[in-house]
């Protein structure tokens, strides 16, 4: 087998190879050596460091957040079990011509290497993209719009490092354009408990039903029965901000010049700024990290599409 170097990753290198017996194409992500002792060190001191300037939550489980996110770092440095997420997800997928997910070679990886065939692309803000005409950057973003809902609502199995690296696209010449994903390290599996209540909180927020909505929150110990008035009202305009792109029933939504990205930071750090900061779930981090990863893809292609027309169908 022949390799040559493509790039690196925050815990490997990336090289392409060639399969002798067939000539065929492959890519190797190789991991870099001691790196579950690089990721315990490093979480020690980001956790020394938030107990020096007092930013721990005042209550809540943080040890037990850190842990899962630790835990996490950890699962991403086990190449046979990103194998064995790669394998779900096709089966999951389907051949939806839409989506192409790289074929994993069990026979050549390892632990520590992972093998997959090799699918090259554009990447998502490049100037190329960047000159597709408004309708075709918007079937690219309702694919991925689609993807993330099937993910979140049917498989709760949702990748969640949703960078722009971890995503390509590929040309197809009669406009139905396919995107390539990469990077399954980080799946999350979302359990069902969790999934009840946190259902509750989006079903709330896209229909403005603050009842169900907080139900939900007091679920997952977002919001307490001896909280403020002030506090609750901007959790739950807070939610509301989240699923805006969602509830506008006609017309398409600009993802861009929406810049709902920053303004939902602003109003975060004004509540946590206002309010004690409490602990939010564990499942519910993942998830938050995924939507914004969303947010920024759909901004990035500048997006001008109905999500609420795309959502209504899980939500009925």
């Amino acid at each position: 087998m022949e390799n040559e170097s493509l790039t690196s990753e925050s815990l490997g290198q990336v090289h392409r190879a060639t399969i002798k017996s067939s000539g065929e194409s492959i890519v190797l992500k190789v991991q870099y050596p001691n790196l579950q002792k690089v990721i315990s060190s490093d979480l020690i001191t980001i956790k020394r460091l938030l107990r020096l300037f007092d930013l721990l939550p005042k209550e809540g489980k943080f040890d037990e957040l850190f842990s899962e996110v630790k835990e996490m770092l950890i699962r991403e440095l086990d190449y046979e079990k990103e194998l064995n997420s790669l394998t779900a997800m096709k089966n999951l997928i389907g051949d939806d011509p839409r989506y192409i997910l790289p074929t994993p070679y069990a026979n050549f990886s390892t632990k520590k290497v992972l093998a997959m065939s090799y699918e090259p692309g554009l990447n998502v803000d490049s100037d190329e993209v960047k000159n597709w005409n408004q309708e075709r950057r918007n079937r690219i973003a309702q694919s991925f719009l689609e993807l993330y809902f099937r993910e979140l609502f049917e498989f709760r199995f949702m990748q969640t490092d949703p960078h722009l690296g971890n995503y390509r696209l590929r040309i197809n010449h009669s406009g139905c354009d396919s995107l390539i994903l990469y990077d399954y390290g980080a799946m999350k599996k979302i359990s069902e408990p969790f999934w009840t209540s946190y259902y509750k909180v989006i079903y709330g927020a896209l229909q403005h039903q603050q009842n169900v909505l907080l139900e939900g929150a007091k679920e997952l110990g977002l919001i307490k029965s001896t909280d403020s008035p002030e506090l609750i009202n901007e959790y739950i305009e807070l939610c509301y901000l989240f699923t805006e792109p969602f509830t506008q029933l006609k017309g398409n939504y600009n993802w861009r010049e929406s810049n709902l990205p920053r303004r939902v930071a602003t109003a975060g750090k004004n509540m946590l700024l206002t309010f004690h900061f409490r602990t939010p779930p564990r499942d519910l981090i993942f998830l938050d990290r995924k939507m914004a990863g969303v947010y920024s893809f759909l901004a990035t292609l500048s997006a001008t599409i109905n999500g609420r027309s795309i959502v209504e169908k899980w939500i009925k």
